[in-house]
Formats: C-alpha cells, sequence, structure tokens
C-alpha cells in the first residue's frame, strides 16, 4: 500500500519551459538586452547539459548559475554580461508559477486521500515561493529539496533521507516526476515505486514501474495503489 508520494516540480507540476521563457523576457527587459528567437531552443539545450553535470555529482548548482547564461550568450552571439543577466533571470524565475495543465486538480485529488511530499533539486526558498504563487504549496506535507538534504537527485542517500524523514520502506512511496534520470532513476535505485510523466509520449526507458502522459492519469493510478479499508488522514499542509 503506497502511504505517501514524492512529486518533482519542475517540468512535473510547473512548467520549466514557460517559466524560464518569462523569466528570461523580463530579465531581458531589465537589462536592455535584444533575445533572438532561438534563444529559449538554446538555453534548454546549455540548462541540459549543465544539469546532467550536476546529477552525476560533477558541478555544483552554484557553477550552473556562474555558467549558463554566459555560455548561452556566447553561443548566441550576444555580446553581453551573462553573470548579470543570470542574477536578474533568477530574480524573476523566483516569481515563476506557470503550472503544467491539470497539476492544480491533481494535487487536490490526491491530497484528499494520500500524503503529499516535493521531491526537488531546486533551491528550497524558490520552490516554495513557487508553489505557494501556484495556489500548491497547502497541499504538501513537507518540501524535499537537495540543498537542505545534502544530496542531489538521482542519489539514492537523497531518497534515503526522504524515507528516513518520513518514517517509511520504499514499497510504501512512489515518485512522480518527469526525468529519466533525476527522479526515475534515482527513486528505482533507491527502490521506490516510479511514475514517468511523459507528455511527449518518447521511448520508455529505465523501465519505469508506471507512465502516463497526462496528470489527471496518475489520480486513478493512485486509488488503486492505495486501495485499503481506511484511507490516511489528510494531510495538514502548512
Amino acid at each position: 500500500m503506497i502511504k505517501a508520494v514524492l512529486l518533482d516540480i519542475d517540468d512535473t507540476l510547473l512548467d520549466f519551459n514557460a517559466c524560464s521563457r518569462w523569466s528570461a523576457e523580463h530579465a531581458a527587459a531589465a537589462c536592455g538586452v535584444e533575445l533572438p528567437p532561438e534563444t529559449m531552443t538554446v538555453f534548454r539545450q546549455v540548462t541540459d547539459s549543465l544539469w546532467h553535470q550536476v546529477e552525476q555529482g560533477r558541478m555544483t548548482q552554484q557553477e550552473v548559475r556562474q555558467r549558463r547564461w554566459v555560455m548561452i550568450f556566447r553561443e548566441l552571439g550576444i555580446a553581453a554580461d551573462g553573470l548579470a543577466f543570470e542574477h536578474e533571470f533568477l530574480r524573476w524565475l523566483h516569481d515563476s508559477c506557470i503550472p503544467v495543465e491539470g497539476a492544480g486538480e491533481m494535487l487536490a485529488s490526491l491530497a484528499q486521500f494520500v500524503p503529499l511530499y516535493a521531491a526537488s533539486n531546486g533551491p528550497l526558498e524558490q520552490q516554495t515561493t513557487r508553489l505557494s504563487l501556484a495556489g500548491f504549496l497547502p497541499y504538501f506535507n513537507d518540501l524535499f529539496v537537495s540543498e537542505v538534504i545534502g544530496y542531489t537527485k538521482p542519489d539514492p542517500r537523497f531518497f534515503s533521507a526522504c524515507l528516513e524523514r518520513l518514517g517509511l520502506r520504499p514499497c510504501e512511496v512512489i515518485l512522480l516526476g518527469d526525468s529519466l534520470t533525476a527522479d526515475i532513476r534515482g527513486a528505482m535505485t533507491a527502490g521506490l515505486l516510479s511514475c514517468w510523466f511523459n507528455p511527449e509520449r518518447n521511448a520508455e526507458k529505465n523501465h519505469p514501474d508506471y507512465t502516463i502522459s497526462r496528470l489527471a492519469e496518475f489520480v486513478p493510478l493512485l486509488k488503486k495503489l492505495t486501495a485499503a479499508t481506511e484511507s490516511p488522514d489528510a494531510p495538514a499542509g502548512f
């Protein structure tokens, strides 16, 4: 029986692409930088590459912030201060809260019968603010973030720390996330059940326990997995 759900935030509950685009547009206006149409494509390529190194333990989050827009501007041929732009970009990203379709409805339904916990590699203050602005924070019992736990997904020690704080066994917890590396591989290595959020319907890798293409599909799945004579009390929230 599933007694708790770990939920990734970016690209699972909040649309990171849309949030990043919104933040970059505001940062560009503040910095007086004109961004070409291909900016967000390059942004995603650079960001994904840098975060992959974070997941492998080869780079820190601070190093990502120091390099990201410097690399993007170099790739785009923009003569601007990448570090200054990153600072402005993060200021706007801190308040970005564009949800993935169906996220609010899913959380409202899940919170009625199973405790919910965020599991994120993002900064605690930033992720708390974004969830709050989106109206999602009251659905969560707690937020588990790498900067507090001390390990980054997919490190099994991240998930072990979550389990210790929950007081649950791996088989009693399921993680829903979009990343096959940070979320799915990490959860599977730690012995948790895993559900891959795959809206693009890409070919499955790492063989997650379950796969969904719409967040609405997760609710009936969890109802089956949590079936018991009595449901857990609803989480108290913040």
